[in-house]
């Protein structure tokens, strides 16, 4: 076996590698998206909490804009 050859096989091993990841990745990804549908449907407070959450969110987002505005104004002096 010839270094060309060896090449060969470890660029088709690493191939064979992505491939296999690439379903076991798509195949996680099929589980938590069953997952999440059965949260969904399960939950009769789903709506509720994702509102709160989103409250949160922007709560957080508002709090970090201050803090951002703020430093910029001690920054500039302005």
């Amino acid at each position: 076996m010839n270094l060309i050859e060896s090449c060969g096989w470890v660029g088709a091993m690493v191939a064979c590698a992505i491939v296999i990841l690439a379903l076991l990745l798509a195949a996680m990804m099929g589980f938590c998206l069953l997952l999440g549908a059965y949260e969904d449907v399960s939950n009769p407070h789903a709506s509720e909490d994702a509102r709160v959450e989103y409250q949160n969110i922007s709560a957080e987002i508002r709090t970090g804009t201050a803090g951002l505005n703020h430093a910029v104004r001690n920054i500039t002096g302005g």
